[in-house]
C-alpha cells in the first residue's frame, strides 16, 4: 500500500467515525449496516469524486444463529431449566439495573456505554469465530460494556463489564496463554517419553482441571469456546461458554481463569446472570465501600460478610454440594452400628 492510499483509508476511517454509531466494525466491514456505510461512504466519495457503485456489494444482514449452520449439533434455545422459566427480557432486567446505578451510584450509571450495533456484534462474531446467544447480542446493544478507562467500580459486582475490543482483547490473552500451555505440556510430555531429564512438578497441571457440577464443563485450562465477557484484573473471568463439556449447556455461563482451576457454571444464561445481579442489589446484597475518593462494590451476604464477587459465585456454585454431603453425614450418623 502507496502512501497516498494509506492517507486515503486513514481519512476514510475519520470521516466513517463520525458519520456511523458503530463502535467496533470498520469503514470496509461487510457487516456495516447499510445507512451508516452509505453515510460514511458518500460524505467520503463526494470529497474524492469518485463512484459509489460497489459499496453495498458485500453487505451482510445478521439472522440470530446464522453462524451456528456451520456447527455441528444444535443450539437449545432459552427454555426453563431445572423446572424455573427463563429468566425476564434483556431490557427489563438492564431497565432495573439503569435504576439502580442512577439512584445510588451516580457515576457508575455514566460510565456505561452507548450501545453496539448489529455490525459490531457481526464483526465481533466474525473475529472469534463464534456465535453469540441473541440475549448476549441484546444485552451489548444496549450497553456496549463499561467506558474505558472507567475510574468507577465494575458493573457486575465490583467486575468489569468488557466491551466488545476488550473482549477481542482478553480473548487473545487467553488463546495466547493456551498456546503457551500447550507447548508446555508438549516439553513435558517429550521429557516424560524419552526421560531425558526428570520433568518438573506442577508443568502438567491442566490434568487438574476440573468443573462444578462435574462434566458440565471441558476440563482444560482455557478454551476457544469461553468468551470474556467481564473480568477482576487479575487473571479471572466470567465468560460464556460455547463449547460445554457433556453435561453442560450451550451458552451456559461461567467462572475462569487463574485462581479457578476448578471451573463453576454460575448460570444457565446471560439474560439469567444478569437478572441475579439486579435482584442482589435490589435485595441490598452489597456494599459500597469509599475510602480515599475510591469506590468499590463488594457482595455482602445475609449475613454481614464482605466477599469478592467470584468467591460469592464460588460459594453459591458449591453449596448444594455442601448441603448434600452435610444430608450423607447426618444419615450415617443416624445408622445403628
Amino acid at each position: 500500500m502507496g502512501f497516498f492510499d494509506a492517507v486515503r483509508d486513514n481519512f476514510q476511517e475519520f470521516v466513517f467515525s463520525l458519520t456511523t454509531n458503530d463502535r467496533y466494525a470498520s469503514s470496509n466491514s461487510p457487516y456495516v449496516s447499510s445507512s451508516n456505510q452509505n453515510s460514511s461512504q458518500q460524505n467520503f466519495m463526494a470529497n474524492n469524486n469518485q463512484s459509489t457503485a460497489s459499496v453495498n456489494s458485500n453487505n451482510v444482514i445478521y439472522t440470530p444463529g446464522l453462524r451456528s449452520r456451520t456447527i455441528i449439533g444444535e443450539v437449545p434455545l432459552n427454555d426453563f431449566v431445572n423446572g424455573l422459566p427463563p429468566a425476564p427480557p434483556i431490557q427489563e432486567i438492564w431497565e432495573r439495573l439503569e435504576n439502580f446505578f442512577d439512584e445510588n451510584y451516580v457515576e457508575l450509571y455514566d460510565n456505561l456505554s452507548d450501545p453496539a450495533t448489529a455490525a459490531d456484534l457481526n464483526e465481533l462474531e466474525n473475529d472469534l469465530n463464534c456465535t453469540l446467544p441473541l440475549d448476549i447480542r441484546e444485552s451489548w446493544q444496549i450497553h456496549d460494556g463499561q467506558e474505558r478507562p472507567g475510574k468507577p467500580t465494575g458493573v457486575i459486582m465490583g467486575l468489569t463489564l468488557l466491551d466488545i475490543e476488550s473482549i477481542v482483547e482478553e480473548y487473545g490473552v487467553w488463546q495466547t496463554a493456551a498456546k503457551r500451555i500447550n507447548h508446555q505440556k508438549y516439553l513435558y510430555d517429550q521429557k516424560k517419553t524419552r526421560i531425558i531429564a526428570p520433568p518438573k512438578p506442577g508443568i502438567n497441571f491442566v490434568a487438574h482441571q476440573h468443573s462444578i457440577p462435574e462434566g458440565s464443563i471441558q476440563p482444560t485450562y482455557v478454551h476457544p469456546g469461553w468468551i470474556p465477557l467481564a473480568k477482576d484484573f487479575s487473571g479471572n473471568n466470567i465468560a460464556v461458554d460455547l463449547a460445554p463439556g457433556p453435561k453442560g449447556k450451550w451458552g451456559q455461563i461461567i467462572v475462569f481463569g487463574h485462581d479457578f482451576d476448578t471451573k463453576f457454571v454460575i448460570s444457565s444464561s446471560w439474560s439469567d446472570f444478569l437478572n441475579k445481579v439486579v435482584t442482589e442489589y435490589e435485595n441490598d446484597e452489597y456494599l459500597l465501600d469509599e475510602r480515599d475518593g475510591e469506590s468499590e462494590i463488594w457482595y455482602k451476604t445475609k449475613d454481614g460478610r464482605i466477599l469478592s464477587y467470584l468467591d460469592a459465585l464460588k460459594n453459591k456454585a458449591l453449596a448444594p454440594y455442601r448441603r448434600q454431603q452435610q444430608q450423607q453425614q447426618q444419615q450415617k450418623g443416624f445408622r445403628r452400628p
